[in-house]
């Protein structure tokens, strides 16, 4: 939905632009933007013709020349004005040494009823002397074209330079290019074409006050970085150069970059005064004069390039004057390496390559496309332009290779780890192994045996196995006691297993601490007498360690006097 401000925009420009055809009459009517003149000529010499006014004061020509921001009515008397008629619109531009009075803002300047037409804006730009005038294009850029030829956008912009002795076509220019500004001595004129029925694009070119410069015009250009090639032309191309004139090319190179310049399509004039010559001029450096014949070397960093022409004979016929092309090519003054890459017998290769400083003058190429990182899985065209080993990272990796090591390292730290988990187990059943050996088998009065520190309740006696023993020491078996007991009768079958025939735990053995036993004799044998009942366990938990019984002790502890009645102390069999 539009608004309400467009919407009365749109009518005053139906308004504004009314076209009326009758008996093969156009009528239109033009309102020209204050400042702006319109000039309406015939291309043809006989024909149609642009009227104005109406009744007597009617006015009919081959031209009009309108102005002053008033609206007029115009009538062509042929029923395709535009076939025969150009319009070309013009503003004035005038800068003082310090400031100009505007800027080139391509519009239609109240051109809109003449869409159909081809329309020639042009600016007409003063500068005070000594002073040039400065147009700025660093925003789009421009490229200079021969006259015959056109653009591909059909916009193309015209720079000329007004002399006392006349205009001279300093070039043709499309949009899009190294051109990056213009200076044009005290008088000039910057204008563009547009086809009937294409609109002008909204875009500015800024005037500024400029250089005083000794030339026809001064035309700076801005090189890219890389590999670039322009192409110039000298003023007036194909016709000749101004008679005793200079023109001057001044030229940005990127770092680390060379220039070479060519001359090419030259015809030379026949010389008065003078000779012709190409000037280069560098800062701190002396300027370098060559001759337009002469091979031209390369050069490196910023420079001027100013063409002069001689004194010319032009009395004679068909004497030619200074005509010549000139090409600049660019490129980065490292070296440039090329290289193919074939992966087709690397299976699951990938290289890696990337740009490490951004700002450096490196470009690096895949199959001629210009990239900062750059992945090869496949067969491909590397370019690398002016770099270095500093400037390029490259990596290869390969899949397979990867996964395998990393699935033998796993396998191999597993494998440090079994063995270490082998190892503690072998130690921890050596030593279990040492401890179990050093074991020995109790003797129990009561029938009952268990190691010390068993938490567990003690086992019957048809459970146990305390009549089996894990080791006996020789020294503790006197063979030759039991066999003298079987002799007098004492012992039995040594290997006959007896059961136990001692105190029981509901009889308890009386000792009195009265009662006199007569010390055994030292070094003679007694029997053993087995009581009728075992000494009774002692109630306590079976955590607890074991103690003697009061019973089993006699009256005086710290002597170490047994009851008389229990007879000698035996130690148990096995024991140590």
């Amino acid at each position: 939905m539009s608004s309400p401000t467009t919407t009365v925009g749109l009518l005053l420009l139906l308004l504004t632009g009314i076209v009326s055809t009758a008996s093969g009459v156009q009528k239109l009517t033009i309102t020209p933007d204050k400042g702006t003149t319109f000039n309406i000529t015939s291309t043809q010499v006989k024909g149609c013709q642009v009227c104005t006014g109406a009744g007597r004061s009617r006015r009919c020509d081959a031209s009009l020349l309108l102005k002053d921001n008033t609206p007029v009515s115009v009538e062509f008397e042929c029923p395709r004005p535009q076939d025969a008629f150009k319009v070309e619109i013009s503003r004035n531009i005038e800068c003082t040494t310090k400031s100009c009075t505007g800027h080139i803002i391509q519009a239609d300047f109240g051109s809109l009823p003449l869409l159909d037409f081809n329309r020639k804006f042009t600016w007409n730009l003063k500068a005070a002397a000594p002073k040039a005038f400065k147009i700025d294009f660093s925003g789009t850029g421009l490229r200079q074209i021969n006259p015959s030829e056109s653009c591909p956008d059909r916009l193309s912009y015209t720079l000329q330079a007004l002399q006392t002795t006349g205009s001279v076509a300093v070039g043709k220019y499309c949009r899009a290019g190294a051109i990056s500004s213009a200076q044009i001595l005290i008088l000039g004129s910057f204008s563009l074409e547009v086809p009937g029925g294409q609109k002008p694009q909204n875009s500015q070119f800024d005037v500024s006050v400029g250089e005083e410069i000794k030339s026809l015009a001064k035309i700076t250009l801005t090189l890219p970085k890389g590999t670039s090639s322009s192409v110039l032309l000298s003023p007036n191309y194909p016709d000749s150069f101004p008679d005793d004139d200079l023109m001057e090319w001044y030229f940005h190179v990127p770092d680390q970059h060379k220039t070479a310049v060519r001359f090419f399509n030259l015809t030379q004039p026949s010389c008065l005064k003078k000779e012709t010559a190409v000037e280069y001029h560098s800062k701190g450096r002396a300027a370098l004069v060559r001759s337009l014949n002469d091979p031209h070397e390369q050069r490196s960093g910023d420079f001027s390039m100013t063409l002069r022409n001689c004194e010319m004979e032009r009395r004679r016929a068909y004497s030619p004057g200074l005509s010549v092309k000139v090409q600049v090519s660019t490129s980065s003054a490292r070296s440039s390496v090329l290289c193919k890459v074939d992966l087709s017998k690397a299976e699951g290769l990938v290289l890696y390559i990337k740009k490490l400083r951004p700002t450096s003058a490196c470009e690096m190429k895949i199959n001629s496309v210009t990239k900062e990182n750059i992945t090869v899985t496949s067969n491909s065209e590397l370019s690398f332009q002016g770099c270095t080993p500093e400037d390029v990272e490259v990596t290869a990796m390969k899949v397979i290779d990867f996964l395998l090591t990393t699935i033998l390292s796993v396998v191999a730290a597993l494998l440090v780890i079994f063995i270490i988990v082998l190892v503690v187990v072998c130690l921890v059943i050596r030593k279990k192994k040492k401890l179990l050996n050093h074991q020995v088998s109790i003797y129990n009065p009561n029938g009952t045996s268990f190691l010390p520190g068993q938490n567990n309740f003690p086992k019957s006696r048809e459970d146990n196995e305390s009549h089996v023993y894990a080791s006996i020491e020789d020294t503790l078996v006197y063979t030759h006691l039991l066999r003298k007991g079987m002799e007098i009768g004492i012992y039995g079958e040594t290997d006959t297993y007896r059961s136990f025939a001692g105190h029981t735990d509901s009889q308890k053995p009386l000792v009195s601490k009265t009662s006199s036993v007569n010390e055994p004799d030292e070094g003679v044998y007694r029997p053993f007498s087995y009581p009728a009942e075992g000494p009774p366990l002692p109630n306590r938990p079976p955590s607890h360690e074991l103690v003697d019984n009061e019973i089993y002790q006699s009256g005086d502890p710290i002597g170490g006097e047994r009851s008389p009645s229990l007879g000698p102390r035996l130690e148990p069999e096995g024991g140590n």
